[in-house]
Order: C-alpha cells, then sequence, then structure tokens
C-alpha cells in the first residue's frame, strides 16, 4: 500500500509544478511554448530506478512507462479555453523475492495564458495550479502557497541531456524541493517547442527514479 500511494503522488507530481491561484481573466497569447499545446502531442518516457522501503527494508528496482498526452481543447466556465492533458504512469516493483505492477492515469487541464502555465483540476473551479512562469528566469524561484513548505527554482536555462529520444541542449531545468523533507529533490529537463524530456526525482539514499522521453510527437502552434 505504501508503495502505491507513493506512486499516486509521482503521478501527481509529474503532472505539475504547483502554485495556488484564482483565475478570473479570458485567454491570452502564448509566448513560451516550453510544452507545446495541440491536440495529439504526445511524449512517452521510460522509466528506471529503484525505491528502498525503510520499513522493510525492502529494495525494489523500478521500470515502466509514462505516457503524456494532449487530448482535447474544451471550453472552462471561467470563461476560456483549456487543453486536456492525460497522463499514464504504469511501473513494475521488482526484488529477488517478488515482482508487481501498478498503473495510474491522471487527467489535468492546462492553459498558457502567456505570463504563466496554469493547471486546473477540472473545467469548472478557477483554483489553478503553476506549472512554470514566462519567461523562464533564472534563479528565479515561487512557492505553491504562503503556507506551503514547496519551493521550484529556475536552476538552469542552457542545461543539456541525451535521452532515447536524443540529445537536447539548452533546456530549462525547474527543481522542486521541499524545506520539510530536505532529501527530496525532483528535476524537470524542458526543451523549447518540444516539452519535458526528463525527470529526475531523488529522496536522499531511498528514492531515485529518472524518467526519460523515448518517443514524441509534437506540432507547435506559435
Amino acid at each position: 500500500m505504501k508503495k502505491i500511494m507513493l506512486l499516486s503522488m509521482t503521478v501527481s507530481m509529474l503532472s505539475v509544478l504547483s502554485t495556488c491561484g484564482s483565475d478570473s481573466t479570458g485567454p491570452e497569447p502564448q509566448s513560451e511554448n516550453w510544452l507545446p499545446l495541440s491536440v495529439g502531442n504526445w511524449w512517452n518516457s521510460t522509466i528506471e530506478g529503484y525505491i528502498i522501503d525503510p520499513a522493510g527494508p525492502d529494495t525494489f528496482d523500478l521500470s515502466g512507462s509514462l505516457e503524456r498526452t494532449v487530448t482535447a481543447l474544451l471550453d472552462h466556465q471561467g470563461g476560456f479555453r483549456v487543453y486536456e492533458f492525460e497522463t499514464v504512469m504504469e511501473i513494475t516493483f521488482t526484488n529477488p523475492d517478488t515482482s508487481y505492477a501498478v498503473a495510474e492515469t491522471l487527467y489535468t487541464y492546462l492553459r498558457n495564458t502567456g505570463d504563466e502555465m496554469r493547471e486546473y483540476t477540472d473545467t469548472v473551479s478557477t483554483d489553478y495550479m503553476l506549472i512554470a512562469l514566462f519567461p523562464l528566469t533564472l534563479n528565479e524561484t515561487w512557492q505553491p502557497s504562503p503556507v506551503s513548505s514547496t519551493n521550484y527554482e529556475v536552476v538552469s536555462l542552457n542545461g543539456s541531456v541525451t535521452v532515447p529520444a536524443g540529445s537536447f541542449a539548452n533546456c530549462g531545468i525547474i527543481r522542486e524541493t521541499d524545506l520539510n523533507a530536505p532529501d527530496f529533490q525532483c528535476d524537470r529537463y524542458f526543451h523549447r517547442d518540444l516539452g519535458i524530456v526528463r525527470d529526475i526525482l531523488v529522496n536522499g539514499e531511498l528514492q531515485e527514479i529518472i524518467f526519460d522521453l523515448e518517443s514524441f510527437n509534437v506540432l507547435y502552434d506559435p
């Protein structure tokens, strides 16, 4: 059960880097496409890593897949349009004694206002989560809310990475940390006009999960 809960948290974490707000504005033009939103765009990633259960202690190797797809463009009751974003994750946990698989599908709703990438939980509420501030600015930080312990920082604008889908330079890297969990860190690599090419999630010595882009289909509509 603990590992399934962790998977659920990971799916949610991988869909957003979050800060709370309330949206009452109308549509605005897109400016920076670090995550291009066109219906039919998709990104498939491999999953590799490990997790140690401190209550065990059991060590499980992880393998699997992560599929992100822009599935629809919908009207929001707030008077603007949002893109339905489907995230499907399947992970197999393996150690010398056992192996089992878990899966989860999550739907969120994204909107690029030109200044921000916002995520909504549905097409009714105007409360949103903030994925990124545009333009991405080196060393810029923000928090999910005034009472949150989570912090986000743009730690690079020229990151380089090689994944199964190819080699990518000039990536923007947004880092998530948590004051209440000092060993936790998540780095997400965004490539302009392509989207997320790598996620690296580390929790001290207990966990490391790497999500590497394997294939994609991306249309960019500036």
